[in-house]
């Protein structure tokens, strides 16, 4: 399970942080609690630039931000790899 929790800044731009809470098979909560979440280790982060209707993230460890989401894309577009 994941969860946002907090800001970060990398660079001019600022990220929120995702935190993966469980590792391995550990059961979900049920779904009507209100549960507050601390812990857990930190996964990524990212960004919504919603001037250009695209979102970015950064992974652990990592300064360099990927396009995670283009939502100027169409049936039929094509995107470059990111992950090079």
């Amino acid at each position: 399970m994941y969860y946002m929790n907090g800001d970060t800044a990398i660079g001019t731009d600022t990220y929120k942080k995702v935190y993966n809470l469980y590792h391995g098979s550990v059961p979900y909560p049920p779904m009507q609690m209100n549960i507050q979440y601390t812990g857990g280790t930190y996964s990524f982060a990212y960004r919504d630039d919603s001037l250009n209707r695209k979102v970015y993230m950064v992974s652990s460890g990592q300064t360099t931000e990927k396009l995670w989401y283009d939502f100027n894309l169409n049936v039929g577009d094509t995107l470059r790899d990111s992950t090079s």
